[in-house]
């Protein structure tokens, strides 16, 4: 594919790894219990960056003069573990939680009470959908679950 847009048209793309602002979703949690969670290691390093440092490089993308073909890698400073993470949250909300935050690792594992059948693409015709479904190792009471059943009940439909 690469290959195709290389040689077909101008092509220019933002890499994002993890959105550092993703961390607000925790916000709850972090001023009821004063933890952040994820599956990660807790010493595992991982490239973050800004939301508001993919805005200012976002005029990469709209550089009508540029022409070529590539990937621009946004990063971060400096990759942060989820401990350095909490250590620097518990400096920035010393004052609003009285306590510092910690970090704990929770289970990856995943049932199929958590998996949703979705797409960002809503005009999208998705061909083969049907078949990767009936091919996958489930009964018709999981796929029931992932394709509608989850997403009623986690909408409240």
């Amino acid at each position: 594919m690469d290959d195709l847009f290389a040689t077909t048209t101008r092509y220019r793309a933002l890499a994002n790894p993890t959105v550092m602002d993703n961390i607000l979703r925790a916000v709850g949690a972090l001023h009821d219990t004063a933890t952040l969670t994820s599956t990660t290691a807790p010493d595992h390093r991982l490239p973050l960056v800004a939301t508001r440092d993919i805005a200012a490089a976002a005029h990469l993308l709209l550089d009508r003069t540029w022409s070529g073909f590539a990937e621009t890698p946004l990063l971060g400073p400096e990759d942060l573990s989820g401990n350095d993470m909490a250590a620097v949250l518990s400096d920035v909300l010393a004052d609003l939680l009285g306590r510092p935050v910690r970090y704990t690792q929770t289970d990856p594992e995943v049932g199929i009470d958590r998996i949703i059948w979705s797409t960002d693409y809503r005009f999208l015709h998705l061909d083969g959908t049907q078949e990767f479904l009936s091919g996958l190792d489930l009964s018709h009471g999981e796929r029931e679950q992932i394709t509608h059943g989850n997403a009623a009940r986690l909408l409240g439909l």
